[in-house]
This record gives structure tokens, sequence and C-alpha cells, in this order.
């Protein structure tokens, strides 16, 4: 099943993110990581993760400063960006891939506390983590995630997402139906409100997103959604961002 999340969620960015034709190139062997020191020492070992939107590669992460506002507001966290780019979902294993090859080896590192961040379809690939993977990571920031088009949002936002039928799980999942997966794991939270302490949303106000979050929104605690203004841009993100991480470590979580 974890194969068939990644690889079909490939195929909806494509669908729904990506305009007129792209070339792809094959993975690489290794993810390519490049990892930020925490700019002071703690017994916490903390590490935070970025993914990246579609058409960011390492070098964009870097640009856009993102490490620097993680750290400002939690100075004591490694902060890892990670190209985890399209061709890794399209070749169908990329939250596999993101376990084996960037959270395991962290773990295996010492680091106790994980926090994943990703923007766009990033931010598709951390809600695609969690249901492949549940409950491992200490928090999740979700910056403008794509979570399907305007007939589903319609869709949940008459019925209200509480009472909201996603219908079965499919056995094998589609261009239609990975978004009503990701909406399957939000309507959880309503029930497992433990765990959407652990859940941050960031989506500008002109953001093309926005309405989706606004619904997401409503499954999370108070002070965990910020709706800064500007539209669907790394900018926006990142000054919001900083706001998260202070938020973070002044909660204790």
């Amino acid at each position: 099943m974890r194969t068939r999340i990644a690889k079909f969620s490939g195929a909806l960015v494509l669908s729904a993110l990506l305009s007129g034709c792209m070339f792809l190139a094959k993975p690489q062997a290794q993810i390519p990581i490049e990892i930020v020191p925490a700019k002071i020492a703690s017994a916490q070992k903390r590490m935070v993760i970025v993914l990246p939107g579609q058409g960011n590669d390492l070098a964009d992460l870097k640009k856009f400063g993102m490490a620097g506002a993680i750290q400002e507001g939690m100075p004591d966290a490694d902060v890892a960006l990670v190209e985890l780019t399209l061709t890794y979902y399209v070749e169908g294993r990329a939250t596999q891939r993101l376990h084996d090859e960037v959270i395991q080896p962290a773990r295996q590192r010492g680091i106790r506390e994980i926090y994943l961040a990703g923007a766009s379809m990033g931010g598709m690939g951390v809600l695609m983590y969690e249901r492949d993977f549940p409950n491992q990571l200490t928090g999740l920031i979700l910056m403008a995630p794509y979570m399907g088009g305007g007939s589903l949002i319609k869709e949940i936002k008459s019925a209200g997402l509480a009472k909201w039928a996603p219908g079965p799980a499919p056995a094998e999942l589609s261009r239609s139906t990975v978004p009503r997966e990701e909406w399957r794991l939000a309507q959880s939270w309503l029930t497992t409100r433990e765990r959407s302490k652990s859940v941050w949303l960031i989506c500008g106000q002109s953001d093309q997103f926005h309405e989706a979050a606004e619904m997401l929104a409503e499954v999370l605690p108070s002070g965990h959604y910020l709706a800064p203004e500007g539209g669907h841009a790394w900018k926006v993100w990142t000054q919001a961002a900083g706001k998260v991480f202070k938020r973070i470590g002044a909660s204790g979580r």
C-alpha cells in the first residue's frame, strides 16, 4: 500500500500542479540532503526536515532561508533540507525512501524529536508520510498543502468535515482518491485530538489553497493555524515558520 500511495501522489501532482510538459530526471541513488547544524547545543536532540514544493530543489531550499527562520524559533534544532522532488513521488517510493534514508538514520544518530515540514507538494508529502507511518513524528508543519480540487473541497465543505463520508478506503489509490485519503486523515484528527496538537498549518490569505486550509484549520487547536498576507510563495511560509517554531518551543511540543 505504501508504494501505491507515493506513486499515485506523483500522478496527482503531475495533473494538478504542473502545466505543460516537464522532463523528469531519474531518482538519485540517495536523496540529496543538506543538514544545517543547530545554533546551540541541547540535550533535546531535535531535527526539522523540510520538503520542497513542486519545481524546487536543494539550492532553492537554501535560498529561501527556511533553515534560518526555523532556527530563529528553535535554535537547538538541526535542519535537514531534503530534495524530495517530484521524481521521487513518480518513482513510487517517496515516503518509504524518506523514512529509510532520512528519518531512520536521524533516529539512529540519537535524534529524539523529529518535525516534518513541507510546502505545497511537500505538504502533501507530509500528509502521505503520516498516513504511511502514523504517529512517528513529533510534529507536522503543513504549508499550503495540496489537498484536492474544487469539486472535492465543495463536497466536504457542504457536508462539514465531521459529517463528510469519504467512503471505504480504496484497495488501490488513484488520482481521484489520494486527496480523499488526505482528508480522511484530517478527519481522524477530530477524534484523535491529542495528535492534532502536533499539527501546524500555514497558508497565505490569497493562496489558491486558502479555502482548503480554512477547512483543515477547523480540526486544529487554537493558534495552530497561521494565515499571513500573501499568496503561494516561500517568503510567506518562511516568515510564518519562524513564528510556528517559536510557539512550539514555548509550548514544549
